[in-house]
């Protein structure tokens, strides 16, 4: 191969490199916007640290715990206790559950698996303060969704959370002595 055909070659290869730099742009596709749990409203607006007692309950099998020193504690059933990695990501799944959507009101809450609810749970979130009862119903289509109740304010919404599976884990793994 000589210098000329050398040459004529790179020439050609660049000048294809820079009309493709130069005019084969395209635009990336944008991902689809994800919106964050912040621009829903949380169920309960609270921090872990900000409850102070909680009752659990399947209708089978109830648990309440209570806060002692800085952590909360099973004190019912007596003797009970329950790992303190399941009780935190337990409250971590009860403080950022978020109504993704509201029910209209005057439906049949069995519709919803909220007659009998699967789920009782009653959050403390200060001494002397009325507790929030939440009742959890049945899972939406969705798998992760699913419906609650809260009596209070006679109100029926959808939960966007894997409530149900913490709940279940947490009464699952309470170890009585």
């Amino acid at each position: 191969m000589n210098w000329k055909r050398l040459a004529f070659w790179a020439v050609l290869f660049c000048g294809l490199l820079i009309y493709v730099v130069l005019f084969e742009r395209h635009e990336q596709p944008r991902p689809a916007a994800v919106l964050p749990a912040e621009t829903f409203a949380r169920v309960l607006p609270l921090e872990a640290a900000d409850i102070t007692g909680l009752l659990v309950s399947d209708g089978e099998k109830t648990v309440r715990l209570s806060l002692r020193g800085k952590e909360l504690r099973v004190v019912e059933p007596e003797g009970a206790r329950v790992a303190p990695d399941i009780i935190a990501s337990m409250l971590s799944a009860i403080t950022e559950a978020v109504i993704v959507d509201e029910i209209e009101p005057g439906q049949d809450q069995a519709e919803y698996g909220l007659s009998p609810p699967a789920f009782t749970l009653q959050v403390q979130a200060s001494a002397g303060a009325e507790p929030v009862t939440l009742l959890l119903g049945a899972s939406a289509p969705s798998m992760i969704n699913l419906y609650a109740s809260l009596p209070q304010q006679n109100r029926t919404i959808l939960l966007g959370t894997y409530l149900r599976f913490s709940l279940r884990t947490f009464l699952d793994n309470v170890k009585t002595e």
